[in-house]
């Protein structure tokens, strides 16, 4: 436990420690503009460039979150009676911290949190990847996750436990059983890096099995300090470039 203790908090500080301060690409009024066009169970990749935890972490995307939906969306899905969904409800319906509605689950160095979408995806790159499953299996994987929230944080990214999770496996734990996915070999670790769920989508694009479909890449045009919407292709290419702080 001291050894955890320790290791937790310098991974805190990692994680939350920036190189340089420049805004966000994507602005809050492209990510409201793209909330219509979101499912819930929908996966988000996610990327902020000059965090010093991109040196760590293997991959160009570090964080995955899951879009859970507006309540309207859990009541269609019939999730508002469920009892792992129900604990979390009074949550759920307050108000994110930048006043917008929780409608985002992922886990942070705080723990398995709910958050706005605004929040979660002010970011400078964002890839939404939407699973091919049935209503029904979309309610089950959310049910999953109302019921990891408020579990810490994985700082030694065990998969093989679930008292505590890091953001990949809040999405692979919310879909086991429906979903696949590789686990990779990291630091003699068998763990599942964000950006393995972009080459999972990149490997099964063009064959009539796949699991994932694309919805969307906003990417980052660093000369212009904005972002825009790039094509399936862009965000299969994304897959090889470096990690790093670049911008």
């Amino acid at each position: 436990m001291p050894v955890y203790d320790v290791q937790s908090v310098v991974s805190t500080w990692i994680g939350d420690t920036r190189i340089v301060g420049r805004p966000p690409f994507i602005s809050h009024g492209q990510i409201k503009s793209i909330q219509s066009q979101l499912k819930p169970g929908d996966i988000l990749l996610e990327r902020r460039n000059w965090y010093a935890s991109n040196a760590f972490l293997p991959g160009f995307w570090p964080h995955a979150a899951l879009y859970i939906g507006t309540e309207e969306d859990l009541r269609r899905l019939k999730l508002l009676d469920n009892p792992l969904v129900q604990p979390h409800l009074a949550d759920y319906r307050k108000p994110a911290e930048d006043g917008e509605p929780h409608t985002v689950m992922e886990s942070v160095s705080e723990g398995v949190i709910l958050n706005s979408l605004t929040e979660s995806m002010g970011a400078h790159y964002i890839a939404v990847l939407r699973p091919r499953l049935t209503d029904e299996q979309q309610a089950q994987a959310i049910a999953k996750a109302f019921g990891h929230r408020g579990k810490p944080y994985d700082f030694e990214f065990d998969f093989f436990s679930a008292d505590k999770l890091v953001c990949t496996e809040l999405v692979y734990r919310s879909y086991e059983g429906l979903l696949h996915f590789d686990l990779a070999k990291i630091m003699g670790r068998d763990t599942l890096p964000a950006l393995e769920i972009c080459k999972k989508f990149a490997g099964e694009r063009d064959k009539p099995d796949r699991q994932l479909d694309f919805v969307l890449f906003l990417d980052a045009v660093p000369q212009e300090g904005t972002a825009k919407l790039a094509t399936t292709d862009d965000f299969c290419a994304s897959a090889h470039r470096p990690r790093g702080f670049n911008e």
